[in-house]
C-alpha cells in the first residue's frame, strides 16, 4: 500500500490553522485516488505519492473500502470557507 496525500483547496503552509485539509489515504496505487479525486477538482489543490506516513494524525481513508467515505469528505469541504493564501500574511 501507498501513502498518498490529498490537499484540499484552502490549505496554506504557512499556518498551522489549515493542517486539517490535508486527508491521508492509503491505496494501492495513485489512480485509486484518482478515481475519487478526479469527481472533485474543484475541491482539491492536488494529491501526491509521499513516502512517510503521517506521525501524528494518521491515515484518514483506506481505498478502495472507504471510496464512499472519502468521496462524501470531499462533497462536504467548501473551500469558499477559508481565507485566499496572501490573507493569511
Amino acid at each position: 500500500m501507498k501513502v498518498i496525500e490529498i490537499v484540499l483547496r484552502g490549505f496554506y503552509g504557512g499556518t498551522d490553522e489549515t493542517d486539517h485539509l490535508i486527508v491521508w489515504v492509503s491505496a494501492e496505487d495513485m489512480e485509486a485516488v484518482a478515481k475519487v479525486a478526479d469527481h472533485h477538482t474543484e475541491k482539491v489543490q492536488y494529491f501526491s505519492l509521499t513516502d512517510h506516513a503521517p506521525t501524528d494524525m494518521g491515515i484518514d481513508y483506506i481505498l478502495p473500502g472507504q471510496a464512499e467515505e472519502l468521496h462524501q469528505h470531499l462533497r462536504d469541504h467548501r473551500p469558499e470557507d477559508y481565507p485566499k493564501e496572501e490573507e493569511y500574511e
